[in-house]
C-alpha cells in the first residue's frame, strides 16, 4: 500500500478551504437559522454528558442528539476500549460559525447517529482548555496552512491527530465536503486503511512537536538591531490611509500598537507614533467600537473599520483600553480623537456589563442576537428618528454615517466618517456643544437598545483575561485618577488569589457558578503575575509583590524548560496531553512564553533578582534565531529586548498621603509608557524596612534635605535625586 506524506487529507476530500470563526464563506449559511427553534425543541429530548459542565459553550450543546463527552478520562478510556477514533470539536460561546455548525449538524439527528455510531465525540471550550486548543490548532495549521473555529479534528485513541478542519456544512457545498459524507468516509478509512492513518498521525504529531522545539546552543542575546528590523517590518504593514495593519479583515493588533508606543517613547521614532496613533483613531471612530454602550468588537470585516464581527471579548477590550490610556499619555487629548474618552467609556462598560457579583470579569458577549449576527447593534434612520425626533436624528445620522441604504444587511453600524470638529464647523457649532448633543442622543438610543434581546453572555471568568483587565484598570486608575478603577482591579485580583487556588500554589484557570475548574496555563500565571506588579506600582501595597513572587516560583517549577529555555504552555502535571505545547509567537494575546518571560523580566528588575533575569536572558538567547527571522511575530519578546537595552528604574521616597510626595507621584505615574519599573520607599517606619527587604536596590535612597525625592536610573546610570515635580517631568520626558 502506498505511503503518503501527511496527505490522507487528499483521500478524504480534494478541496478544503478553511474559514475562521466569523469570516463567512460565500454563502448564506450564517443566516440559515429559520429552523433553529424546531431543532432546539426536538433536541431537548436528549441530554448528554455536557449537562454537568459549567462552561456556557459546553452547556449550549448539552441537549444535542450527539452523545458528547467533555474532555476527560471517561471519554478517552471509552475510545481506547472500543478502538474508535475521536471526533474533537473545539469552539467557544461567542463564535458565530460554531453556532451555525451546531444548528446545521450537531442538532441534526441523522448526523448525530453517524457520530455516535462511529466515533467518540468530545466537545471542548477552547477558553477553558487553551492547551488542547493550541496542540490541535497547530495540527490543523500544519495540514492546511490556516485554522479557526469551530475546529474539527479527528484523533486516534492515543490522542494523535490525523485529519482536521474548521466549519463543515451538513451537505457538500461552497467547495467544502459535507460533514455527514466526511464522517462516513473517515469511518470507512478507519476500518480499511488503519495503518495509513496511524502512520500519518505519527508524522503529523512529529511536525507539531517541532513547532515548539528550540535550543540555546551557539546562540547569543538578540541585539537592538533585531528590534529595529521588526519595527520596520511592522511599519511597512501599516495602512496609512485607513489605519490598522494589513487588509480586511482587520484586527486591532493591540500588542503591536503597545510595542510601537513604547518604541516611540524610547526612541522618538515618528513613524511608530503615526502607526500607533492612526490605528487607534481609526478603531475609535469605526464601527468596531460600540458608540452607544462602549467597548470594542472582535475585528472589522472590512478594511475601513465600518462593519465589525460583533462579538465583544474581554481580552480585546483590556488590551485596546491599555493602548488608549498610553496614547492619552503620549499624545494628550487634542487631535482627531480624545483617547481618554474612549478608554473610560470602554472601562465603564466593563464595570457595568462585564463584572460579576464577586468582582471578576466575564469573558465575552456573543455576536448573535435572536440567531442573527449583529441584530442588537444596528440601526435604520427611521429607528433613530423614532427616538430622537426628525431634526436631531438628521444630525446624529450625519455624524454616525447612518443612511437609508445601510452598510450591513440594509441597516447601519454606527461609525464616524469625519472628525467631529469638521462636522461642528459645518453646522456653525462649537465642538464641545456637538459633543454634548451627541452624548445625550447616545444615552437615549442606548436606553432604547436595552429593550432589544441582548446577545448571549459568556459569564465564566478566565484568569489570563481577568489579569489583562486588572492591569489596565490599575494603570488607568492612577493615570485618570479614578479610584473606582483601582478598586475594581484590587477586587478582581484578591478574588482570584483567594478562590482560584488548587493546592501547592497552583491555580485553576476558570470560575463559574461558584466553582473553579481546569488547570491554569502559562499565560494565566504570567499575566496574573504582571497584573500584580501593575497593582503594586499603582498602590505600592507590598502584598501584591509578595504574591507575585510566589506565583513566579510556581511558574518556574511547573512550566520552565530548564534544558532548552522558554516555558511550556501546560504544566507538567496536566494529564491526557500527547505532547506539551510550547510556542512563543504572539497572536491576539501574548503567548504563554511571552507572558511568562515579560512578567519575570519586570519582577526580576523590581526585586533586583539576577536569577530571574538570567532565566529571561537565556530564553531570549534560545529564541534569538526566530527573533532575527520573524521578529514582528514576537511583539512582547521584542518589548523585553528593547527594555533590556534601554532600562529605566524609578524610585520615589517620601510619606504616602503627604502633599509633596503625592505631587511627585502624580508626575511619575503619568509618565509615557516605556520600559520603566517603579518602586516606592516610605521615609521611615516598619513599611520602609519591609520595602527594603523585598526591593534591595532601594537601599541608600532617602529624603533630600527633608524633602521627598525621585531617583531615576536609566541606560545603566543614575541621575541625581530630584525633588521638584517640574524637574522630574522634564527628566522623564527626555529621550534616552
Amino acid at each position: 500500500m502506498a505511503r503518503h506524506n501527511l496527505a490522507l487529507v487528499i483521500v478524504l476530500c480534494l478541496t478544503l478551504t478553511l474559514v475562521s470563526c466569523g469570516q463567512s464563506p460565500e454563502s448564506p449559511a450564517g443566516n440559515n437559522g429559520q429552523n433553529h427553534g424546531e431543532a432546539m425543541d426536538s433536541s431537548f429530548a436528549h441530554t448528554n454528558r455536557l449537562i454537568g459542565e459549567t462552561s456556557p459553550y459546553l452547556l449550549q450543546h448539552a441537549h444535542n442528539p450527539v452523545d458528547w463527552y467533555p474532555w476527560g478520562d471517561e471519554a478517552l478510556q471509552k475510545a481506547r476500549e472500543e478502538d474508535k477514533p475521536i471526533f474533537l470539536s473545539i469552539g467557544y460561546s461567542a463564535c458565530h460559525w460554531c453556532h451555525v455548525m451546531e444548528r446545521e449538524s450537531f442538532e441534526n439527528d441523522d448526523i448525530a447517529q453517524v457520530l455516535n455510531e462511529h466515533f467518540i465525540a468530545i466537545k471542548v471550550d477552547r477558553e477553558e482548555r487553551p492547551d488542547l486548543d493550541e496542540i490541535y490548532m497547530s495540527a490543523v495549521q500544519v495540514l492546511s496552512g490556516s485554522g479557526g473555529w469551530p475546529m474539527s479534528v479527528w484523533l486516534t485513541p492515543d490522542l494523535k491527530p490525523f485529519f482536521g478542519g474548521t466549519y463543515f456544512p451538513p451537505e457538500s457545498k461552497y467547495g467544502r465536503p459535507g460533514f455527514k459524507e466526511l464522517l462516513l468516509r473517515v469511518a470507512e478509512l478507519w476500518q480499511t486503511r488503519r495503518e495509513d492513518i496511524e502512520e500519518d498521525a505519527g508524522r503529523l504529531s512529529a511536525e507539531v512537536a517541532k513547532m515548539g522545539a528550540l535550543t540555546a546552543e551557539g546562540g547569543k542575546a538578540p541585539e537592538l538591531e533585531v528590534f529595529n528590523q521588526a519595527v520596520v517590518q511592522l511599519q511597512s504593514r501599516y495602512d496609512a490611509r485607513l489605519g490598522g495593519f494589513g487588509t480586511a479583515p482587520k484586527f486591532p493588533h493591540s500588542l503591536d500598537i503597545e510595542l510601537l508606543l513604547q518604541h516611540y517613547v524610547l526612541s522618538g521614532d515618528a513613524q511608530s507614533a503615526e502607526a500607533a496613533r492612526g490605528s487607534l483613531e481609526a478603531m475609535c471612530q469605526g464601527g468596531i467600537y460600540d458608540h452607544l454602550g462602549g467597548g470594542f468588537a472582535r475585528y472589522s470585516t472590512d478594511a475601513g473599520w465600518q462593519v465589525p464581527h460583533f462579538e465583544k471579548m474581554l481580552y480585546d477590550n483590556a488590551l485596546i483600553a491599555k493602548c488608549l490610556v498610553d496614547a492619552h499619555l503620549v499624545f494628550g487629548s487634542e487631535g482627531k480623537v480624545d483617547f481618554r474618552f474612549y478608554a473610560e467609556q470602554t472601562l465603564d462598560w466593563v464595570l457595568r456589563d462585564m463584572t460579576s457579583a464577586e468582582g471578576v470579569f466575564f469573558s465575552a458577549y456573543d455576536a448573535d442576537s435572536e440567531g442573527v449576527e449583529g441584530k442588537f447593534y444596528v440601526w435604520t434612520p427611521g429607528e433613530i428618528e423614532a427616538v430622537l425626533g426628525k431634526q436631531d436624528a438628521e444630525l446624529f445620522c450625519e455624524v454616525y454615517t447612518v443612511t437609508e441604504e445601510g452598510n450591513f444587511e440594509e441597516k447601519n453600524t454606527l461609525h464616524i466618517s469625519k472628525p467631529l470638529a469638521e462636522t461642528a464647523h459645518e453646522h456653525g457649532m462649537e465642538r464641545a456643544k456637538l459633543a454634548t448633543f451627541l452624548a445625550g442622543a447616545r444615552a437615549k438610543l442606548l436606553e432604547k437598545r436595552a429593550e432589544r434581546v441582548p446577545p448571549g453572555l459568556d459569564d465564566k471568568a478566565i484568569v489570563a483575561w481577568n489579569a489583562l483587565m486588572i492591569r489596565t484598570l490599575a494603570h488607568a486608575g492612577v493615570v485618570f485618577e479614578r479610584p473606582d478603577y483601582l478598586q475594581a482591579a484590587r477586587s478582581a485580583a484578591d478574588f482570584i488569589v483567594a478562590r482560584f487556588g488548587r493546592g501547592e500554589g497552583r491555580l485553576h484557570r476558570t470560575f463559574r457558578a461558584g466553582e473553579a475548574r481546569n488547570p491554569a496555563a502559562a499565560d494565566d500565571y504570567g499575566l496574573l503575575l504582571e497584573a500584580l506588579i501593575e497593582l503594586y506600582e499603582a498602590s505600592f501595597e507590598l502584598r501584591y509583590l509578595r504574591e507575585a513572587r510566589g506565583l513566579a516560583s510556581v511558574l518556574l517549577r511547573d512550566f520552565h524548560d530548564v534544558e532548552n529555555g522558554g516555558f511550556y504552555y501546560a504544566a507538567a502535571d496536566v494529564e491526557n496531553l500527547y505532547l506539551r505545547p510550547k510556542k512563543a509567537m504572539d497572536n491576539v494575546l501574548p503567548s504563554g512564553n511571552s507572558a511568562a518571560l515579560h512578567a519575570l523580566f519586570r519582577l526580576g528588575r523590581l526585586l533586583d533578582d539576577s536569577a530571574l533575569l538570567d532565566i529571561v536572558d537565556s530564553s531570549l538567547v534560545a529564541y534569538s534565531d526566530a527573533l532575527a527571522r520573524f521578529g514582528h511575530a514576537f511583539p512582547v519578546l521584542l518589548q523585553i529586548v528593547e527594555a533590556r537595552h534601554r532600562p529605566r528604574e524609578i524610585a520615589v521616597v517620601g510619606t504616602s498621603g503627604e502633599a509633596a510626595t503625592e505631587a511627585l507621584l502624580a508626575v511619575v505615574r503619568r509618565q509615557a509608557p516605556g520600559s520603566s519599573v517603579l518602586a516606592f520607599l516610605p521615609a521611615s517606619g516598619d513599611e520602609r524596612a519591609a520595602a527594603l527587604e523585598l526591593i534591595p536596590w532601594l537601599e541608600g535612597r532617602g529624603l533630600v534635605e527633608g524633602r521627598p525625592a525621585v531617583y531615576i536610573c536609566e541606560d545603566f546610570k543614575c541621575l541625581a535625586p530630584l525633588t521638584d515635580p517640574a524637574a522630574v517631568r522634564a527628566a522623564l520626558q527626555r529621550q534616552p
